[in-house]
């Protein structure tokens, strides 16, 4: 997670105002699908919270009361998190848990 904060810092450290049309376009671009890949995380580790129970650990009964506190994240947004979490294990291309013996 360091790394990340430390890319986001450098991203942000970019002075925009000096590039041109295309360049900022295609930086665009990059930021779109890193943030796609990144909401694809965060809705997988939703998903393991809620399996792990994890918000109980902070005393609270769900993953969308937690991402209300800690997250404060709307209404749409956690719940639109949680709901897409629950169908993340049934994708096709997510990765299957190992059948325990």
């Amino acid at each position: 997670m360091g790394e990340l904060q430390s890319t986001l810092d450098s991203l942000a450290a970019d002075d925009l105002h000096g590039m041109f049309g295309p360049h900022l376009l295609d930086r665009l671009g990059e930021l779109v699908r890193a943030s796609n890949r990144l909401a694809a995380e965060v809705i997988r580790t939703v998903r393991e919270c809620e399996v792990a129970g994890a918000a109980e650990c902070d005393g609270l009964t769900s993953m969308q009361s937690w991402l209300r506190g800690h997250g404060h994240l709307s209404e749409g947004r956690r719940g639109g998190w949680c709901a897409r979490g629950g169908r993340w294990s049934t994708c096709p291309w997510s990765p299957q848990p190992s059948p325990t013996v």
